[in-house]
């Protein structure tokens, strides 16, 4: 199951994003997308624990665009699903792209690839560590 979800082209992290509808026709990459994450989480070092929002934050400082080509943030039809508000340009890069990173960190832990921690109990997991890795 994880060699088939690693060179997947139909699983599509992002509209399996919980919180958030997909609507419209447009298309994106998740293949390019998670062989992009892929690279990045392969960046850190094994069995050490890694801060998570450290590590969206520095994809966002140095790497944006990383699933938008020429950073494209307004044709997506991306919307909250709470309250049905569009979630278009820059501003919401946290509540797609972020939660996106977030969302990869949770399928490699569901998938035994990584685990994830918190120093309280019931808290969003703050930190991450990989066992393996392709």
């Amino acid at each position: 199951m994880t060699d088939a979800w690693q060179v997947s082209q139909t699983f599509d992290e992002l509209r399996l994003l919980p919180g958030i509808l997909c609507e419209g026709e447009w298309k994106n990459q998740p293949l390019v997308t998670r062989e992009f994450l892929f690279d990045l989480v392969n960046s850190v070092p094994q069995n050490k624990w890694w801060s998570i929002p450290a590590f969206v934050r520095n994809i966002k400082e140095k790497f944006p665009d990383y699933q938008r080509p020429a950073g494209d943030y307004d044709s997506w039809f991306i919307k909250r699903e709470s309250d049905g508000q569009f979630l278009r340009g820059f501003a919401y890069w946290d509540q797609v792209d972020g939660a996106l990173i977030k969302y990869f960190i949770q399928t490699l832990h569901w998938l035994g690839m990584a685990d994830l921690a918190s120093r309280k109990r019931m808290v969003w997991q703050r930190r991450f560590v990989l066992f393996f890795f392709r």
